[in-house]
């Protein structure tokens, strides 16, 4: 039904009932946007209402604080080539990062106490590699966990250039 009918779902949506069980956070692509949602629980209890606007990207998934209002979740947006872990209140006050975001983080797990949060960190390695075409000798110049590539040679010298990401703003 509306506002969740979409002719095309893009990723999984993803959902979860609140602490204490009063409210579901529904994480959506409609094949427009990407949408999250605070439902009431049971149905007929309140009006559903959009929530974190700004926030999202693809591939969300969260957990629930013990507070039942606010969550941790992470996704990738297009300002980021890296997905945080961001403390989010699904009543529209201050949202803050709870992590800076150098590798991939997912799946947050928060403890029953509030006090610790399991997540799933994913890092890739990009290397600047010379290689001699005399002996095929090979040695790592550049080693980093950001999107790293597209070296070049200075025309005269041992200088080179590479292309690095530094999206190192908030998202």
């Amino acid at each position: 039904p509306a506002p969740f009918e979409c002719k095309q779902s893009v990723n999984t949506p993803s959902f979860g009932l609140s602490p204490d069980g009063k409210k579901i956070v529904y994480f959506l692509n409609n094949g427009d946007e990407n949408q999250a949602w605070l439902l009431p629980f049971p149905p007929g209890t309140g009006t559903p209402k959009r929530i974190l606007q700004g926030h999202l990207g693809s591939s969300t998934s969260f957990s629930w604080f013990s507070d039942s209002r606010h969550i941790a979740a992470s996704s990738i947006t297009a300002f980021r080539d890296t997905s945080l872990l961001w403390a989010l209140d699904t009543g529209g006050g201050d949202d803050k990062p709870i992590t800076g975001g150098l590798v991939n983080e997912s799946f947050p797990a928060i403890s029953p106490d509030g006090k610790r949060i399991l997540f799933l960190e994913q890092a890739s390695e990009y290397r600047i590699v010379v290689a001699s075409l005399k002996d095929a000798s090979l040695r790592t110049w550049i080693r980093s966990q950001r999107t790293t590539g597209m070296p070049l040679w200075a025309a005269k010298g041992e200088r080179f250039v590479y292309d690095t990401s530094s999206h190192a703003g908030s998202g």
